[in-house]
């Protein structure tokens, strides 16, 4: 129980580090902070709407088609889940794993089955079964 308590206590001080470490360093003025805080942005506004599908990435590249001025966030935030798809596979190293956590946090990895399920997910909250009726 001491040695449960403990690593909890741990994993707790880590996070607080990780966490320090990420604000840290989405603070400074770059190019990649940038947009890192422009998807930020977008998902918040997005938050806000009734017809938002829940996918960030959905989201970015329907709005992207209406507004001009989203097309380089679009873009930039494909590269960054291409990207993250070499890194799972092992094939990418990178010097800022801060980034990796953040867009994690922010949503960006969240794909279309992920999505699906945490609808599912809640339409068995609501209804008490998976029997989703078909349209």
């Amino acid at each position: 129980e001491a040695a449960k308590k403990e690593v909890e206590h741990m994993n707790g001080k880590m996070q607080w580090a990780i966490s320090a470490v990420e604000n840290g360093e989405l603070s400074e003025s770059n190019t990649w902070n940038n947009f890192y805080h422009r998807l930020v942005a977008f998902k918040e506004q997005c938050q806000k709407s009734e017809t938002a599908t829940g996918s960030l990435q959905a989201e970015l590249t329907i709005a992207a088609r209406t507004n001009p001025e989203l097309h380089d966030l679009t873009e930039w935030a494909q590269r960054q889940r291409t990207a993250y798809r070499t890194y799972q596979r092992g094939r990418y190293q990178t010097s800022h794993p801060y980034r990796i956590s953040a867009l994690e946090k922010v949503g960006l990895f969240v794909g279309k089955w992920d999505h699906n399920f945490e609808n599912l997910v809640r339409y068995k909250e609501e209804h008490g079964h998976c029997n989703v009726p078909t349209r």
